[in-house]
């Protein structure tokens, strides 16, 4: 075993540890034999042995050393002087910043975190507004079209669908489509700043009604919306549910009860639900294309009304000289008038218009069975109406005789009804009735004109048609202009 000098950073050696122990009697009775058996069989463990308690014994040979007073004091100053040079050292940035720069900075982080949850907060909220858009929209339709079997089955109906069409085109049911429906949620915030004004008003009614429900019902709309949009025909069934809206405002409330709940024997057969409902169908059908027809009679232009009254005029001259037509009645009427004033004679005309129109005309009673219009006589009226007026009686009714020609009687009765009626308006109606370039003229006339010229528009209207005293009136139809009715004096030749 070599000997070497021991620093702080060599470690000891374990053979030494034991042998200083040996040395200081420190050893167990089992680990000193253990020890003294290595000695005896090896020697370079007794050589170091020896070297050891030689190092041993000479430290009683060295003189005691008095503590030195300086040597401890030097040591002081050094320990001191390190002291103060770790205490000396710069504190931390963050040891030197006030603390009110902290607490400035915890207040901004705090505003800052709190802007931002009020900001997704509103986002959020926005968004789930944006998205309830497609609900309000059509809010009316999903409130009344919840009955989805309903719905199918009117969709699968061509005589609804007919008449929704009807309706429609007379404009007796407006449907307001926004579109925001198939837009994107960021297109719809573009999108609602630039919808009409009546468009705009719509929405903002049916939000209003939405936003006043409870947030139940709200939650039961979503979930229904939901619910159609899943939907395999989920297109068709919502146009279904907007239509069924929008004829169910038409309709009166026994026949809306006799679809919606049809009353049944037993509440569980599903067959007599769908019998009775498709009966209550059917009536709410018929009375639906009864107001469309009565409603298209009232929405006829001018020029319409015009050329129906001037129409008939000639119908009833060509019956009046027709010696073999059961006019016995109308020439005994028309004989008895030809002393009196042509407007009388016209007014007289009117009437007997009525009885071959109508059932009777205002203020009489009908007692002579005159013959109702002809299929020669309608397809003559038929003939003359304009175009437009012929596009709408196709929609109207088809291609079925008997409802075109029932079509035609409305228009005629309606035509006669307010060619009578302008005869009761009033001075500033009467104004109003003419056109723009009349009213020009009239309003650069003498007073004493205008109260002339509004005075004949009442006479002529009242007794004369219209425009029909103008030459035949009216414009081209469907097949050409109407010609004019024969002259005054050939009509009595011929009735004598």
């Amino acid at each position: 075993m070599s000997t070497q000098i021991l620093t702080d950073d060599t470690p000891v050696d374990p053979d030494d540890e034991q042998l200083v122990a040996y040395l200081d009697g420190e050893l167990g009775p089992q680990d000193r034999d253990a020890l003294e058996h290595r000695l005896i069989n090896d020697a370079d463990l007794r050589t170091r042995l020896h070297d050891l308690q030689r190092g041993w014994d000479m430290l009683d040979d060295l003189p005691d050393v008095t503590p030195n007073e300086k040597l401890v004091e030097t040591t002081m100053e050094m320990v001191v002087t390190d002291v103060m040079r770790a205490g000396g050292k710069k504190p931390a940035w963050y040891q030197r910043v006030p603390i009110a720069v902290f607490v400035a900075l915890g207040c901004l982080l705090t505003a800052t975190m709190g802007y931002a949850a009020v900001q997704w907060r509103r986002t959020a909220m926005l968004n789930r507004q944006l998205d309830d858009l497609t609900i309000v929209e059509d809010l009316d339709a999903y409130l009344d079209g919840d009955d989805l079997n309903l719905m199918r089955q009117l969709a699968g109906m061509d005589a609804w669908q007919d008449v929704i069409i009807k309706l429609k085109e007379i404009q007796a049911i407006e449907p307001i489509d926004t579109g925001l429906s198939e837009l994107s949620t960021e297109q719809r915030k573009a999108a609602l700043a630039e919808l009409p004004g009546p468009v705009a008003g719509h929405l903002a009614a049916n939000w209003d009604s939405f936003r006043n429900f409870d947030r139940s019902r709200q939650e039961s709309l979503r979930e229904f919306a939901d619910t159609v949009a899943l939907q395999t025909d989920a297109q068709r069934l919502l146009q279904t549910m907007r239509d069924y809206s929008l004829w169910k405002a038409t309709l009166p409330p026994s026949q809306i009860d006799a679809i919606e709940s049809p009353e049944v024997s037993d509440p569980g057969d599903a067959v007599e639900i769908e019998s009775k409902r498709r009966d209550a169908i059917d009536e709410a059908i018929a009375y639906s294309n009864q107001r469309i027809q009565r409603q298209s009679a009232w929405m006829l232009n001018e020029e319409t009304v015009d050329i129906l009254n001037t129409g008939l005029s000639i119908i009833l001259e060509e019956r009046l000289s027709d010696p073999e037509s059961a006019t016995s009645l109308y020439r005994d009427r028309r004989l008895q008038a030809d002393d009196l004033p042509p407007f009388v004679r016209e007014h007289i005309d009117r009437i007997l218009l009525w009885e071959i129109v109508s059932d009777a005309p205002p203020g009489f009673e009908r007692n002579d069975g005159a013959p109702k219009l002809t299929d020669q006589e309608f397809e003559m009226l038929e003939f003359w109406i304009p175009t437009k007026d012929a596009e709408n009686l196709d929609i109207l009714a088809g291609d079925d005789p008997m409802l075109r020609a029932s079509v035609l009687l409305l228009w005629a009765e309606s035509a006669l009804r307010r060619s009578m009626d302008d005869g009761r308006s009033t001075p500033l109606q009467r104004y109003q009735m003419m056109s723009d370039y009349q009213r020009m003229r009239l309003d650069l006339s003498e007073p004493e004109k205008i109260q002339e010229e509004i005075s004949r528009t009442q006479r002529r209207r009242s007794f004369g048609g219209g425009r029909r005293g103008s030459g035949g009136g009216g414009g081209p139809g469907r097949g050409g202009p109407m010609p004019p009715p024969p002259p005054k004096d050939e009509q009595r030749d011929s009735i004598d």
